[in-house]
């Protein structure tokens, strides 16, 4: 299949933000508060662009999803030895 990626404005981070909100794995706050006040078009070129809030915000965010596998995160859960 190749590359799925088909927008950069809505794929890669504003898509991983959405999955994560929509299986629970962020709050309603976080998410009601980077829906309203930033524009992750393009996040993953230039995030510079966003308001230090934002920057501050998507920091959590990532710091949330940091342990999870995002191509697989339904999957089985297995613990190292």
């Amino acid at each position: 299949m190749g590359n799925p990626v088909t927008d950069y404005s809505v794929d890669g981070k504003p898509m991983q933000f959405e999955m994560a909100y929509w299986y629970g794995l962020i709050d309603d706050q976080l998410y009601n508060n980077v829906n309203k006040n930033c524009n992750l078009s393009y996040y993953d070129f230039d995030a510079g662009l966003l308001s230090q809030q934002c920057r501050d915000w998507m920091n959590t965010f990532n710091s949330k999803i940091s342990g999870i596998n995002l191509y697989d995160f339904l999957g089985m859960c297995y613990i190292e030895p």
